[in-house]
């Protein structure tokens, strides 16, 4: 099914109130990233307007595109630093956490992994499928790192048409363990 123009202006609209940047540069790098991965582009504003619905608040992109020199610049304190990142491949994007309470980042990390880990072709080095950590890096602060490469699922501004049985609906049992990330 196809958007008509003024249907998908105001899906475009509704993403602007809900996604903001870190800084400018990133506004141009999410204009690429639809481009690069519209599969992440689309979950980021599936994200964004559950935060912004569940939670009344708003995602804050603060990394898309990784450089290896910086790279290895933000990995530099560790003995044995990665040497790639999803991020130098347009398949994975920051976004800040100090906004959220611990809940609502639990809520995100089980929302995004619930929904999008069947889809997704990001793979941890333990062999493991997750589209959501929040994790710190060595002298940067506690982010949500989100990963993804796979199909756009449900519509934008559509959470609640993903997929059955991947509706949100948690239990105890359903929760997904935060993946530990050093």
């Amino acid at each position: 099914m196809r958007l008509s123009s003024s249907l998908a202006k105001s899906a475009k609209s509704q993403a602007d109130n809900f996604v903001s940047f870190k800084s400018k540069g990133l506004e141009q790098e999410w204009e690429t990233l639809r481009q690069k991965n519209l599969g992440l582009y689309g979950l980021i504003e599936n994200v964004a307007y559950f935060t912004k619905e569940k939670m009344k608040k708003g995602v804050v992109i603060t990394m898309i595109y990784r450089t290896e020199q910086q790279q290895k610049a933000l990995y530099s304190a560790r003995k044995t630093p990665p040497k790639t990142s999803y991020h130098m491949d347009w398949k994975a994007v920051d976004l800040r956490s100090k906004t959220f309470t611990a809940d609502e980042i639990e809520d995100i990390c089980n929302y995004l992994n619930k929904h999008y880990n069947g889809f997704n072709k990001c793979v941890l080095k333990s062999g493991k499928i997750c589209t959501a950590l929040y994790h710190k890096i060595e002298n940067n602060g506690f982010h949500f790192h989100v990963q993804y490469n796979g199909p756009v699922v449900g519509r934008p501004f559509q959470y609640d048409s993903l997929p059955s049985p991947l509706k949100y609906n948690p239990s105890d049992a359903d929760k997904v363990a935060f993946e530990a990330v050093a």
